[in-house]
């Protein structure tokens, strides 16, 4: 049954408006005082997205709603915000900063210019597959992370809460007019960047040339033909109708992918240590749900894209040598950051 969703979904959900839009105004609603929220019978939770309803992540965000729902007896209600209704992801980092929205997932890159040590998640081959992703952000990587987000963050004011860490889809090169099986091949490939300084500096370290363009913008450059390639995730990519224009996907998964939900430190600190426990539970089965259902929506839409839509799909064969290529940039940034012994952690288990 669950597949039969996933594949429902293939059909519904439009194009995502993930990171470059122009801003609406900020939600109308003021941070609530301490002294007003406290005489609430029902405390209210403003909880944001940039996919449609029928994604895993706003499926994920019912659970949450739920969860917290029957936990506190129906003292807290959590009304979501899909669709990007509310902004782009990096409006989202600002308005949890001010206590306007109370929870969000957003991108590393929407979080980068307060949190520089998340570009660590946009290395290459940090992690071997997805059983590493999900082992690494569940312990001993994602609590380091948590921790300097939160620290990083509440400089001037209350430091985000980092609830769970969501996605996990591997990231493919999906390109106009070829695949590409060799690093060889990347030589000269105008791909697509988010502006990263990692990025950047790994795709020109195999010759290939990062062009910046925002994610909303990717579609029209493959039909104006200034762009050869993007990274991309199955998931979004779909939803983003590249196959239309670019239906060729290899297969290299260079990284997977991290995408962090939060709380605005105003609301957590708001709350009681008991409502504090609720949130970490349904934030956990919310994880859970966003994670099972994103990875069977990539193996059901990867086929559809071979069987319905004609998208061929590329073994890309020199992931070692990518690897060892790229490998300067990692270990660059590991120590300009402090994240040296962490690293080696990760590349431990790819000996294994």
């Amino acid at each position: 049954m669950r597949s039969l969703l996933i594949l429902g979904f293939a059909a519904l959900v439009p194009a995502a408006r993930a990171e470059s839009q122009t801003a609406p105004a900020a939600p109308a609603a003021p941070p609530r005082s301490a002294p007003a929220a406290a005489a609430e019978t029902t405390l209210k939770l403003r909880v944001a997205h940039v996919y449609d309803e029928n994604f895993p992540w706003h499926k994920a965000y019912e659970r949450f709603r739920d969860v917290l729902r029957n936990r506190s007896r129906g003292t807290i209600e959590v009304q979501i915000f899909p669709n990007a209704a509310l902004g782009t992801e990096k409006d989202y980092v600002s308005y949890l900063r001010q206590g306007v929205l109370d929870v969000a997932t957003v991108s590393t890159a929407a979080v980068a210019t307060l949190v520089p040590e998340v570009s660590f998640f946009d290395l290459m081959y940090l992690f071997r597959d997805h059983d590493h992703w999900r082992r690494s952000l569940d312990g001993k990587l994602g609590r380091h992370m948590a921790e300097v987000i939160r620290r990083s963050t509440g400089k001037s004011a209350p430091g985000f809460e980092v609830l769970g860490y969501w996605s996990g889809s591997p990231s493919n090169i999906v390109s106009r007019t070829r695949g590409y099986q060799t690093v060889k091949d990347l030589e000269g490939l105008k791909i697509r960047s988010q502006g990263v300084g990692v990025q950047i500096d790994q795709w020109k370290l195999v010759g290939a040339q990062p062009v910046t363009i925002p994610y909303d913008g990717v579609l029209t450059a493959f039909k104006e033909g200034t762009l050869d390639a993007t990274p991309s995730v199955v998931p979004y990519a779909f939803s983003m109708k590249f196959h239309e224009v670019a239906p060729h996907i290899s297969e290299t998964e260079h990284t997977f992918i991290v995408r962090i939900t939060v709380m605005s430190g105003h609301t957590w600190n708001k709350l009681t240590a008991e409502q504090q426990g609720w949130v970490t539970e349904a934030a956990r089965e919310a994880t859970n749900v966003a994670r099972t259902l994103e990875l069977e929506q990539t193996n059901a839409l990867t086929e559809l894209m071979k069987t319905k839509h004609g998208v061929k799909f590329y073994t890309f064969r020199d992931k070692d040598l990518l690897r060892e290529k790229t490998q300067p940039v990692r270990q660059q940034f590991a120590q300009q950051h402090g994240l040296t012994e962490l690293l080696a952690g990760l590349e431990a288990e790819w000996k294994r």
